[in-house]
């Protein structure tokens, strides 16, 4: 049975609920048949065996910490649950404060999905992509629709332009997704394409809607806006007759996969640039940043570090490991050529999940299973646990020239960050799952109302959002998401000092606030919460 919603926001059928989106990356390998997983899965370690283990204790950390519980100092002005019957993520949210819109994109397997009163359909398809818009002060749920066609539709990416314009970006193995007249690809030309869909912010139609893609497998995995509106896309394809420009750094595909970067016009419909960036074993991109002069700048991880065969120019970290490593490269204004790239790694397997380019810094998230990932100036010196995966994060100068830092985050058990955003005040917030007991320092926590050991970490997966300043010399805080299941962020938004976050849980105890779905609706549903960041530091 449909759940019915009103545009004004107000249930017609009680208990329901909205939510915003976050993207769950699970570190499993790209495959043909499902290549972002829906739901988690068992973890493989990847570790060198020739890499030994430093043992660590809280002597590795910077002190000046402050951990603060979500249900203590720091709670969610906004939180709820989003989601149906069935399986639900949120993978990706945005904040428009133009209209006053936050928007949330992901999957689901749900039939009763929460829509908005005139969406009221039959979900088309196996796994299915959404779109929320909430009115970003009520919290109101405005529109709601399912998004895809008879197969697996997976949108990854939601952002507004300086004008207000809504875009949705994802990859679809339907071949039967809606496309405009004005499309510049009308038909899927692989197993899996690239879409791209524009909504207008007024009224909520499709403008445009458009595959991309070549014979083969295209994955999307991140989309950006540049200040003229200009979308830039970047990801995996195995394409061999996958679109690239002439003239463009790489025009031909030299592995079995290779990572893309295309810029693309919408206004004028049109792609400026495309080219592919590959060495002869498997790339993937995984997030794209841009800088004011619109140098691009995509980060990812490469199993041609095995045969260093990947495109270097300029390698601060020195050669690769012969595991898979990340890397960074920057592209100039055209795509015609690289201005650096290097690997960034160390002897186990290394993925770097997101980006964000400065005026004069690049900064790099991810995770690591290597016991010698390269540190320098940082905030927690060695990998706490042999075998678990452990996050790093690390500053690089934005010319390429120099690393000015470079560090691990995490606990005793595995902690994964898939997410990165800055603020006006240069503060890092970083976001993903961890099943540490004690996450991020030696269990140092300012607690007012019980016993610290009560604030340790549930025995299972649970979501963060951690927050350093710039330098990254010392924490802020972190907040935590404890629920009784598994609980993942998947994406963050950070705006006039509101972070939006958002993601998928198993759990069935979050505390909901103004919510418009109070309880989990299904096996995992979507959720999404919103915060008014408080920096404060220990003395």
């Amino acid at each position: 049975m449909s759940i019915k919603i009103t545009k004004s926001g107000k249930l017609i059928y009680p208990g329901l609920i909205i939510i915003i989106l976050l993207v769950l990356f699970m570190p499993t390998i790209y495959s043909n048949s499902d290549i972002i997983p829906l739901f988690p899965s068992n973890n493989t370690n990847e570790v060198s065996k020739t890499n030994s283990f430093i043992n660590t204790d809280s002597g590795h950390y910077k002190e000046n910490t402050v951990i603060t519980n979500i249900n203590s100092s720091l709670n969610p002005v906004f939180s709820s649950y989003f989601g149906g019957e069935e399986k639900d993520s949120i993978n990706s949210v945005a904040v428009d404060n133009i209209n006053n819109l936050i928007a949330i994109t992901g999957v689901t397997q749900s039939e009763d999905l929460p829509l908005t009163e005139e969406n009221q359909k039959e979900r088309p398809g196996n796994i299915d992509g959404f779109l929320a818009l909430l009115n970003s002060k009520s919290k109101a749920l405005l529109y709601s629709e399912f998004i895809g066609g008879k197969g697996s539709d997976k949108p990854v990416s939601v952002v507004f332009d300086n004008k207000g314009n809504l875009y949705i970006a994802g990859y679809t193995d339907s071949e039967d997704l809606f496309t405009t007249k004005d499309a510049l690809q009308k038909k899927n030309n692989g197993k899996w394409d690239i879409f791209i869909l524009k909504i207008n912010s007024s009224d909520f139609n499709t403008e445009y809607s458009t595959y991309i893609g070549g014979s083969s497998s295209d994955v999307l995995h991140d989309i950006a806006v540049d200040s003229y509106g200009n979308l830039y896309l970047t990801g995996t394809t195995e394409s061999k007759d996958f679109i690239t420009t002439k003239g463009a750094f790489q025009e031909n595909i030299t592995g079995k996969r290779d990572a893309f970067l295309m810029k693309f016009n919408p206004e004028e419909n049109c792609i400026v640039y495309s080219t592919l960036f590959g060495g002869v074993s498997d790339d993937y991109s995984e997030a794209i940043g841009i800088d004011s002069e619109f140098n691009a700048y995509i980060t990812g991880y490469t199993y041609s570090s095995k045969t260093r065969s990947l495109p270097v120019r300029n390698n601060i970290f020195g050669p690769s490991t012969f595991s898979y490593d990340s890397y960074i490269a920057a592209f100039n204004p055209d795509g015609s050529d690289l201005i650096y790239s290097t690997y960034i790694g160390g002897g186990g397997g290394d993925r770097a999940k997101g980006i964000v380019v400065s005026e004069e810094k690049i900064h790099i998230t991810g995770y690591t299973y290597s016991r010698d990932f390269p540190v320098k100036n940082a905030y927690q010196n060695n990998s706490t646990d042999q075998g678990d995966s452990e996050g790093f994060l690390t500053c690089i100068k934005k010319d390429g020239s120099e690393v000015i830092y470079s560090t691990y985050l995490g606990g005793e058990g595995d902690d994964f960050i898939h997410t990165i955003q800055t603020d006006e005040k240069g503060n890092i917030i970083l976001a993903g799952e961890t099943k540490s007991g004690i996450f991020l320092n030696s269990g140092r926590w300012e607690n007012n109302d019980s016993n610290p050991d009560e604030k340790k970490l549930n025995n299972n997966c649970n979501a963060f959002i951690a927050v350093f300043p710039e330098d990254a010399n010392y924490l802020n805080s972190v907040i935590l998401i404890q629920g009784n299941e598994y609980d993942v962020i998947n994406n963050i938004y950070e705006s006039d000092g509101k972070i939006v976050a958002a993601g998928m849980t198993k759990s069935n105890d979050l505390t909901a606030t103004k919510a418009i779905q109070m309880s989990n609706a299904g096996s995992y549903d979507g959720f999404i919460s919103e915060f008014r960041f408080i920096c404060h530091r220990l003395r």
